[in-house]
């Protein structure tokens, strides 16, 4: 996590990034189950929608682990790798586990 990054980009509006990581937290929660009920279809094109949005909307927030995770998920979904695609999402929620933890850790930005 970045917090100052984050505090920089909401041009020092600590409470709209706090709102703009409570959003985060709570979409990629979302998205989390939606990967396992798009996983159980085979539905790779809507896999690669959400990782692509968790992509963008963690480098915005300074979760930059969550970022480079989840393209691994897209790019598996893009070049077809459906049987590598289980342990990549895995893979994503050990490392959004890990990115929530370290901000619960440091809840403040400053």
């Amino acid at each position: 996590m970045d917090p100052h990054g984050l505090h920089i980009r909401c041009m020092g509006n600590l409470y709209f990034a706090e709102e703009l990581l409570k959003a985060y937290f709570d979409t990629v929660q979302t998205d989390l189950a939606a990967f396992d009920k798009a996983l159980a279809r085979g539905d790779l094109l809507r896999i690669a929608s959400m990782a692509h949005r968790i992509k963008r909307c963690s480098h915005k927030v300074g979760a930059t682990a969550d970022g480079i995770a989840a393209d691994k998920i897209e790019q598996c979904c893009r070049s077809g790798q459906l049987e590598q695609l289980p342990s990549e999402i895995d893979a994503f929620r050990h490392t959004h586990l890990e990115t929530s933890l370290q901000w619960q850790l440091q809840p403040t930005i400053d």
